[in-house]
């Protein structure tokens, strides 16, 4: 009899469970899914009443347009890739040379200069934006690649994220190679860089979603439309000209939709990044 009750109580909070979870997926995806049809509707379907999901007919006419007639779009998209790519590239390399040091190469000071990187992620960035712009104009770099890509190329978070995961593998892998006469570089780059590559996952999403979102620094270190990123050049675009929703909603589709496929793709090795709390030898 308790357990015939016992089962029941767990089915009932189960089923609950899964309720609350499916109907908070859904109300999570929902906007998702009508800025998605949105793309495909006219002017007129959109401020419809009763308002309607599905389109009455799917056309392709708001990306086209957005693509052929409004601004400088494909340029826009190419330097996101471009700056984004960049950025994640040199984070995943320059994060995890340093992880690496800091993990497990041993030299004088280094406790307290790793301590020094960390304070660091306690700066709001925007008290550093000044004197960083001041860097870059002294540089001759406003309005250019080096400024959008250069000052995100490292960052403290990037370090302690793969640093906490490098320090968790033996040390047996480093004095093994070290027997085997490899120098440091090549036991970082054949060895400890593969075996972090579920923490690498989750510092390419989280820089690739903070770059490619960032609005305030491309806005600030450009003034043209060649180098001008996708979010910056919709939010001039819809403030300079007269914009149709269906125009906006699609331009927006277009910015968000590398961010979601990247994450899909990427997810095995994000949830084992976060995960792992060890490595086995």
């Amino acid at each position: 009899m308790k357990n015939q009750q016992y089962r029941l109580r767990k089915a009932i909070i189960q089923s609950f469970l899964y309720t609350f979870l499916v109907v908070g997926g859904f109300l999570t995806l929902f906007p998702f899914i009508w800025m998605f049809l949105s793309t495909f509707k006219t002017e007129a379907e959109i401020f419809s009443v009763p308002p309607t999901l599905l389109p009455s007919s799917f056309q392709f006419d708001n990306y086209v347009y957005i693509w052929n007639s409004l601004g400088n779009f494909p340029r826009f998209l190419f330097n996101s890739v471009f700056v984004t790519a960049s950025v994640v590239i040199l984070n995943l390399f320059f994060d995890s040379l340093a992880a690496f040091a800091f993990a497990k190469l041993k030299f004088p000071g280094r406790d307290n200069l790793f301590s020094l990187f960390l304070a660091t992620m306690l700066v709001p960035g925007q008290v550093l934006l000044i004197e960083l712009y001041r860097i870059i104009q002294n540089l001759g770099w406003i309005n250019s690649y080096q400024a959008l890509i250069l000052p995100s190329a490292m960052s403290a978070f990037g370090i302690f994220l793969i640093w906490q995961y490098m320090k968790n593998i033996p040390d047996d892998f480093l004095e093994a190679a070290r027997m085997d006469g490899a120098n440091d570089f090549d036991i970082y780059l054949r060895i400890y860089m593969p075996l972090s590559a579920p923490a690498m996952a989750v510092l390419a999403i989280f820089t690739f979603i903070g770059t490619w979102n960032d609005f305030l620094w491309p806005l600030i270190v450009t003034n043209s439309e060649e180098l001008r990123t996708l979010v910056v050049g919709l939010a001039l675009m819809q403030g300079n000209n007269v914009m149709h929703w269906t125009w906006l909603m699609t331009g927006a589709f277009i910015s968000v939709a590398p961010v979601i496929l990247f994450y899909i793709l990427a997810q095995r090795y994000f949830i084992a990044g976060l995960t792992a709390g060890g490595v086995k030898g």
